[in-house]
């Protein structure tokens, strides 16, 4: 229990823009807490290490970017390509869609695009970590049910 406490913490530090968020998609599929603890487990390590990669970003000069940005995009593929239950699917696909959007953002400004464009690639990667969370705590929820 303790790692999936450490993983809504992790979910909670990527946040950084509030916005509108769209309907969840509801799951019905049974999720033994025993399946959703091994694929926290699992998901630790690649979930942080983005989370690292993420703010070394943050700090990195455009001309440095494209080795934190392909390290960003290695961590998401780890995640992404872990097995889950498919309880977590809703999970999964909107921690995946932030994390792609937080790399588009760091893309954008690598590439000296707009402000507006750098901050909606951020704002939607925000949104759907948003979603994640909830997604995430509804399935802890009702684990074990």
């Amino acid at each position: 229990m303790k790692r999936v406490a450490l993983l809504v913490f992790l979910v909670v530090l990527l946040t950084a823009c509030g916005g509108t968020q769209p309907a969840l998609t509801p799951y019905s599929t049974y999720c033994p807490q025993a399946e959703v603890e091994r694929f926290v487990g699992r998901a630790l390590d690649p979930l942080r290490e983005f989370l690292d990669l993420f703010t070394v970003a943050a700090d990195t000069p455009r001309v440095n970017l494209p080795g934190v940005i392909t390290q960003m995009q290695a961590a998401r593929r780890r995640f992404q390509g872990l097995s889950y239950p498919p309880c977590l699917e809703t999970y999964v696909s909107y921690e995946v869609e932030s994390m792609d959007e937080a790399i588009a953002g760091h893309l954008a400004f690598m590439g000296q695009r707009s402000t507006e464009v750098c901050v909606s690639h951020f704002k939607k990667s925000n949104e759907s970590y948003e979603l994640a969370q909830k997604a995430l705590k509804e399935v802890l929820s009702k684990t074990g049910e």
